[in-house]
């Protein structure tokens, strides 16, 4: 289950850092990065597959797509 939620992180930021999504508003209830980090740092303990590694590492890089983009 932890896989499939790193994946859709990284979906939702490779659609808006591609620019086929454009957020003008945060996404409701989104934590901040600092949460978001230690979360994924916290999990990356329990599993540190070079998958899960990987995923973490891009969703952290990339996590202001997630936020409002420039118009």
């Amino acid at each position: 289950m932890s896989l499939v939620a790193l994946d859709a992180l990284i979906g939702v930021a490779k659609t808006a850092e591609g620019g086929r999504l454009h957020l003008h508003e945060p996404v409701k209830g989104l934590p901040s990065a600092e949460e978001v980090e230690k979360c994924l740092r916290d999990y990356e303990q329990t599993d540190s597959a070079p998958r899960v590694q990987n995923s973490i590492d891009y969703i952290l890089e990339n996590y202001r797509f997630l936020g409002p983009q420039p118009r």
